[in-house]
């Protein structure tokens, strides 16, 4: 998980958004855009990651983001039914372009 956060973070700074696919609605894509360090000692259990999600559905303002706990999030990153065994674990791409760095 530690190294996870690095990867989020370090490419987050770069300005680099993280496409990634879970489990989540039993196959799903989302936009890490960021990563909301919520715990002070270095841990990572109340982190939080900001998604741009097509459905976003999981709160009360229906605005194209969503944000779920990073060591959740981790638990369930993998795919079960679409890709080739040997890409189902943990699979995403890092979109290296312009970003605005604005949104998160």
């Amino acid at each position: 998980m530690k190294e996870f956060k690095e990867f989020v973070i370090s490419n987050l700074k770069k300005g680099y958004p993280i496409l990634v696919e879970s489990v989540y609605y039993g196959g799903h894509y989302q936009v890490i855009i960021g990563y909301d360090n919520r715990t002070e000692n270095g841990e990572y259990l109340n982190d939080i990651l900001i998604f741009a999600d097509s459905s976003d559905n999981t709160d009360d303002y229906v605005d194209g983001y969503t944000y779920f706990s990073a060591f959740k999030f981790y638990k369930m990153w993998f795919d079960d039914r679409f890709l080739p065994i040997e890409h189902r674990q943990q699979p995403y791409v890092v979109v290296k372009g312009k970003f605005n760095k604005d949104l998160h």
